[in-house]
């Protein structure tokens, strides 16, 4: 966490100013671990990551820091989400009952924390490795190939025209952040998500040189007004309760001729697999109504096959109420700035001449033939190809690239014509490095 980025930031609860309570390690003007205080309390930053949330296991996680145990602290909140129990100690030293057992109880989740948590340590583990085999670890190992990710590559020219500082808030584990990251290259960027575990991730793998926040979406924001040139979020409002508040804090925080993005916005029109508290598309464009913006709301499917099929992004065009009412979920733009609402050519131009670490895509297995290797797309789940129905009908089901082309996954050579044209059907694909 970067000293000076305290300065943009203001407490959730009583919304006083933070400042430094104590660095215990720092790096430069990183703080890497350390507190800050307000005037309703203090907060730790582990592994450069500020912990806004307030429950009994950030409570004690802040306890072992001030004993000097960072290590500790960091172990028990990448270690299993009891909160129950932490919520059971907390009772019981309030009622100062059962101390001994408050005490093994405390011991014995320690120990659990670090059994899970140690591998998130180990420096040789890739992303892809971390994960587990269940449909949810599955998801995020093949997010590159979910069509709700495409959808952030069209955006990417009008995020690169406000790039000073972008907030990506629900950034999850980082996939959206890398693209930011990668393609846009703000001069600052700023991962929040209301998960610690995730947010490790994300620096561990994806933005390692990004300002880090675990907040609850369901407060105001922790920042001042108009703070960011962009506002980014996706597949992530749908999962706030407080819907209409974040609205309004996510207008207060952009700043005045700011980019608002919002991609895949879960329609309650339509089913959802995991659809968290969704509205009509006409109520999310409602929420953000006011203060002169500019508000455009596009079907998530004519965004990604305009990408794909058109190479274009095309902001001037009027969608119907059915049209949007029929999606199954919707993204918004919204901006002061009405010269972002036009259309967009030639959009793929800073996707493919990004090439900094090409792999053939994890969803496909590899077989070598002659001198070829062949490429055969394999879903991780039925539950995932149902899901994604874009990506069913767009990646090829069977491709072949040259063997001398390839080395392990990565590729060795990335200037032939033919992975530019493996790279437009996400064959081959743009990731971090210990990704695979």
């Amino acid at each position: 966490m970067r000293q000076e980025f305290l300065k943009l930031m203001k407490c959730p609860y009583c919304g006083t100013d933070f400042e430094i309570e104590e660095v215990y390690e720092e790096n430069g003007r990183e703080i890497i671990n350390g507190a800050v205080k307000c005037e309703c309390g203090v907060y730790p930053i582990l592994h450069g990551i500020l912990n806004l949330k307030i429950n009994p296991l950030s409570k004690h996680a802040l306890e072992l820091l001030k004993e000097g145990e960072p290590k500790e602290a960091l172990m028990l909140l990448l270690g299993p989400n009891v909160e129950g129990v932490w919520e059971l100690t907390e009772f019981l030293q309030a009622k100062q009952l059962g101390r001994l057992f408050r005490k093994v109880l405390l011991s014995l989740l320690a120990i659990w924390a670090k059994q899970i948590s140690k591998r998130y340590f180990k420096e040789d583990l890739s992303f892809c490795d971390l994960l587990g085999n269940n449909p949810s670890q599955a998801y995020f190992k093949h997010r590159f190939s979910a069509e709700t990710l495409w959808s952030v590559y069209p955006f990417i020219p009008l995020l690169k025209r406000n790039r000073k500082r972008i907030l990506d808030l629900g950034c999850g584990r980082g996939h959206a952040s890398f693209i930011i990251s990668d393609y846009v290259k703000p001069e600052e960027l700023v991962c929040a998500d209301h998960t610690f575990k995730s947010l490790y991730v994300a620096k561990k793998y994806f933005v390692k040189e990004a300002q880090f926040i675990c907040l609850d979406g369901n407060y105001p924001l922790p920042f001042k007004d108009h703070a960011f040139d962009s506002v980014f979020m996706l597949d992530a409002l749908h999962y706030i309760q407080t819907r209409a508040q974040l609205a309004n804090e996510l207008k207060r925080v952009q700043s005045p001729q700011g980019l608002l993005l919002l991609l895949h916005l879960h329609n309650s029109l339509t089913y959802n697999i995991g659809a968290g508290y969704p509205l009509t598309p006409q109520t999310w464009i409602n929420l953000f109504k006011g203060g002169a913006l500019e508000i455009k709301a596009i079907p998530e499917r004519r965004i990604v096959e305009n990408f794909l099929l058109d190479n274009e992004l095309d902001l001037a065009e009027e969608y119907s109420q059915n049209e949007l009412n029929s999606s199954n979920a919707i993204s918004i733009i919204a901006s002061k700035d009405k010269s972002f609402f036009e259309v967009y050519g030639n959009i793929d131009k800073d996707f493919l001449s990004n090439k900094n670490n090409l792999a053939i895509n994890p969803i496909y297995k590899m077989k070598k033939e002659g001198d070829k290797i062949l490429l055969e797309r394999e879903f991780p789940s039925e539950f995932f190809r149902r899901e994604y129905p874009l990506t069913e009908k767009y990646l090829p089901e069977r491709c072949e690239i040259n063997k001398r082309f390839v080395n392990g996954r990565s590729l060795c050579v990335s200037d032939s014509n033919e992975i530019v044209d493996l790279m437009r059907k996400f064959v081959v694909i743009n990731i971090p490095e210990k990704y695979i």
